[in-house]
């Protein structure tokens, strides 16, 4: 390999010596006839993380041919002198050095940085390089830059926001990506370019404006106009995005927009990139653009297929998705990783399944703080399509906002919609703290004004729906204020709605439907609006249409500007009701009639609290019209005296009933030789309850197995502490109570990172999730008090406790440390029955010391 370069070296030296000039390489007419180096190493469809190293392909033969040298039989060079004693400069100066990088200042020169990164001297390859000028290729071609995994870019090529324009990027290689750059490793830095008349064009995988794949560096500042066309011809290619295909590994893409063109029939299509994986970060990106896919599956406005890192800060702006299924107005699957701070306006996303206005379908981890506002505009043909999110399975959205537009679409039987989800499915799955103020219309299915269907111990809770609203179907449906339908252990609760809600089949305020034994709506409002059925067998209801077979409603209430029958049936709190369903401590005031006194309903409230259901009743006040409401209905005024104390904990913090989530190994819901029997005999009750004066618990978000630090291979993913902060309501007092488990699980500790920015902190290392934790929940409640606690079995584990006393330290925040001693066993649980302790699990006994423990070292600082 070395004799070939030095070949090609003297072959390009003695041609430019016969041309009489030694300042600059020669004028490219025709690209070399590149060697194939045989199937790309990105062609397989498994781009699992634990199969990230691309395989290597083997050096070509020794038949590369300078750039004036496609034609003709090449020269004997003289002999090699023992020192050169010419030199030449390339490109059109400057050395490839930081301090004086090659300057790219026409086509020549932009032609010869891609054949030198091609087939030249690896040096190129990391070379410092400035765009001088805007450059014009003529309707010419370009050769990607660093066109295979064996000539990675990683260089730094700063454009200084000159343009490239009418060009068409290609590759000799069948499989290889196509972009003004082909592949990018750690090191390379490209910035500041703008492209416009550019195609990029491919029938395999990977294909971008600007990079092909990225497995490291960074693009920044870099914008596709209107002109640029990035098109993948065949159903059997992926990875096909506006500004790069496939960004992986450590890579950065920030401050990009796209504006143009994308076609393609293949899966993975994205505005800004066609997939995201590992620890790679999409920042402060924006697009403007179509996309037009009639077969595509997985297609976002920034990134088609989020499989790991992060995509942030986000825009869709009036940009136009349309794809057949798993269609996201920002992103089209949500696999792993995680979508914040996302906003899709003026937005157009349309598909057949699975189509929400940020993400079509989210799967793990989670979406947070995201928003779709304007004249946005949703619609699916099939159905499972919502506001937000089309269908979410096994992690959370909180946080996020319907603010504008419409959401549409039809179809009779089961097509869900809803105006922040169409489906919430599993026992980890939960939308919390979102809100709809846009018009949700389909034409026909089961249509919710948060939820079209929450399902298989799916949450929804802390939800707002509205005056500014529309929550309406024209046809054959089932339609709630909040859910369509609740069923299959689903629970709605402390969910309030106030915008008109209109249907033809079974209409309630809050939830159209509810079925099954253990699926609840609790605790919940329809206050200041109108429902109404249009169909001549529809059932009607304030708060549910219908109650079939074992379902529970409890602690809720309508106050409803008017229920208008046009129907079969309707009732004040349900339209109709069957088999050995349970309604407690609910009411309606649909004809003037006066409502249970609050002391009335709160005794109620505590009778029912006392057979430790599945979800708690929360206390009732006076809203603003005099009628009792639930306390804390930012719809009808309600507020407390007390003061109000939030917890966020693991198994050890957990009680049936006294938490969102209705599963797990929680206190009074284990194996019967447990001694707990009471939440009164549990660490935090006594705290909150029995030491401190005037206090009650505002959200207790305790999940069994879950850790501070994200995982996906340990505990519930989408449910770690930095995910459930969207849980919490308005606490006055926020008691952190984790950390067992990763000290359990051995999660990675890393270093701390306090002189970094919240963002940039990595959630996925005990010591930096630990510290995002506690800047976010700060950020969010700027007054509120944050007190550490480390249990006996964190602090046996003495570099994870060390992270907590850091932290605590650092934030000046109280910090407790329970510590059994010598009594370790006789205070935790026999889990196993087997009569041995598990040194983990504190018993009744050793909840009471616990809790002792805790308030003797900052009990005055709880007060």
């Amino acid at each position: 390999m070395h004799s070939m370069k030095k070949l090609s070296f003297l072959c390009c030296l003695f041609a430019l010596l016969i041309a009489g000039s030694c300042d600059r390489l020669p004028v490219i007419t025709e690209q070399p006839n590149y060697p194939t180096y045989g199937k790309d190493d990105d062609t397989s469809e498994d781009d699992s993380e634990d199969k990230d190293e691309p395989q290597q392909p083997q050096e070509p033969a020794d038949t590369t041919q300078t750039p004036s040298d496609t034609t003709q039989t090449p020269v004997t060079p003289p002999q090699e002198p023992d020192e050169p004693v010419i030199t030449f400069k390339h490109f059109s100066g400057g050395e490839g050095t930081a301090e004086n990088p090659y300057k790219i200042s026409n086509k020549t020169d932009l032609d010869s940085l891609a054949w030198y990164c091609n087939n030249g001297d690896m040096a190129f390859n990391s070379a410092y390089y400035i765009q001088t000028a805007d450059i014009s290729f003529e309707n010419g071609k370009l050769e990607a830059i660093g066109n295979c995994v064996a000539r990675y870019f990683t260089g730094s090529y700063d454009g200084q926001n000159f343009s490239i324009t009418q060009v068409s990027f290609h590759t000799t290689y069948n499989t290889a990506g196509i972009g003004l750059f082909g592949y990018t490793s750690t090191g390379a830095n490209i910035r500041n370019i703008t492209l416009d008349a550019a195609t990029a064009t491919t029938q395999f995988g990977n294909s971008g404006a600007f990079v092909a794949r990225m497995d490291g560096g960074s693009l920044s500042n870099c914008h596709a106009l209107g002109g640029v066309k990035v098109s993948q011809n065949s159903a059997e290619g992926h990875n096909t995005g506006g500004i790069v295909g496939y960004v992986r590994r450590e890579s950065r893409v920030s401050n990009c927009t796209f504006s143009g063109e994308i076609t393609g029939e293949c899966n993975r299509i994205g505005g800004i990139s066609g997939a995201l994986a590992n620890t790679a970060v999409i920042e402060n990106c924006t697009f403007k653009g179509k996309i037009n896919s009639t077969e595509g599956v997985m297609v976002g406005g920034i990134v088609g297929w989020v499989t790991g890192g992060s995509v942030k800060a986000c825009t869709n702006d009036g940009g136009l998705v349309a794809a057949a299924d798993t269609v996201g107005g920002v992103i089209g699957y949500v696999d792993k990783g995680s979508v914040t701070q996302s906003h899709s306006k003026n937005a157009t996303v349309s598909g057949r399944l699975y189509v929400g206005g940020i993400a079509g379908y989210l799967k793990a981890y989670g979406i947070s703080s995201c928003r779709v506002s304007g004249n946005s505009k949703i619609s699916s043909t099939n159905g499972y399509a919502g506001g937000v999110v089309g269908y979410v399975w096994g992690t959370g959205v909180s946080d996020c906002h319907f603010d504008g537009g419409t959401l549409t679409g039809g179809g009779k039987g089961k097509h869900y919609f809803g105006g922040i989800a169409g489906v919430v499915y599993g026992s980890a799955a939960a939308v919390t703290n979102c809100s709809m103020s846009a018009n949700a219309t389909p034409t026909g299915g089961i249509l919710g004004g948060i939820v079209g269907n929450v399902t298989y111990n799916g949450i929804v809770s802390k939800c707002t729906v509205n005056n500014s609203a529309q929550v309406k179907s024209t046809s054959f449906n089932i339609v709630g204020g909040v859910a369509g339908q609740v069923d299959g252990g689903g629970m709605v609760d402390k969910c309030w709605c106030c915008a008109p809600v209109s249907a033809g089949e079974y209409v309630g305020g809050i939830a159209g439907y509810i079925n099954g034994s253990t699926s609840v709506v609790a605790n919940s409002i329809f206050y200041n609006s109108s429902i109404t059925g249009n169909g001549t067998k529809t059932t009607v209801g304030g708060i549910a249409g219908n109650i079939a077979g074992e379902g529970v409603c409890v602690n809720s209430c309508s106050i409803p500007t008017a229920i208008n029958n046009g129907s079969m049936t309707y009732g004040e709190v349900y339209g109709a009701v069957s088999g050995t369903n349970k309604v407690q401590n609910c009411y309606g005031t649909a004809s003037g009639t006066a409502a249970p006194s609050v002391s009335t309903l709160n005794s109620q409230a505590t009778a029912y609290n006392a057979t430790s259901p599945r979800v708690r009743a929360a206390n009732w006040v006076n809203g603003t019209n005099g009628k009792p409401v639930i306390e804390g209905c930012p719809i009808a005024g309600g507020t407390s005296t007390k003061t109000k104390v939030a917890l966020m904990g693991d198994s050890i913090s957990t009680c049936k009933g006294w938490t969102p989530y209705p599963l797990g190994s929680g206190y009074l819901n284990k194996k019967e030789w447990t001694d707990i029997t009471s939440p009164t005999q549990l660490y935090w009750y006594q705290i909150i309850y029995n030491k401190m004066s005037n206090a009650e618990l505002d959200v207790n978000t305790a999940y069994s197995g879950t850790c501070v630090s994200l995982t996906t291979e340990k505990g519930h993913p989408g449910y770690s502490f930095l995910q459930r902060i969207g849980d919490l309501e308005n606490p006055n007092i926020i008691l952190i109570c984790g950390g067992t488990n990763d000290a359990g699980y051995s999660l990675p500790i890393g270093e701390y990172a306090f002189d970094k920015n919240t963002d940039a902190l990595d959630g996925y290392q005990f010591a930096q999730a630990y510290d995002k934790l506690v800047r976010l929940l700060k950020q969010r409640w700027p007054s509120v008090k944050i007190a550490c606690i480390i249990t006996d079995y964190l602090n046996r584990k003495p570099t994870y406790a060390k992270v907590v006393k850091d932290v605590a330290t650092h934030y000046s925040l109280p910090c407790a440390i329970v510590d059994y001693g010598t009594k370790c066993a006789e205070y935790t649980e026999d889990d196993n029955g087997d009569g041995t302790s598990d040194l983990l699990h504190p018993n009744a006994a050793g909840m009471t010391e616990m809790a002792n423990q805790i308030w003797a070292q900052i009990g005055s600082q709880l007060q």
